[in-house]
């Protein structure tokens, strides 16, 4: 289907998938604060 792939890409992750959804588990469960409101349309 894509006439490409990562390793010709050259992109590099800026963190590893684990840690970003580490990171992502804690800021939105863990350490939820309830005076934090994120309204969207």
């Amino acid at each position: 289907m894509f006439n490409t792939s990562v390793a010709k890409s050259g992109f590099v992750a800026p963190v590893k998938l684990e840690d970003g959804l580490a990171n992502t588990i804690k800021y939105e469960f863990i350490d939820k604060t309830e005076d934090e409101v994120f309204y969207s349309e």
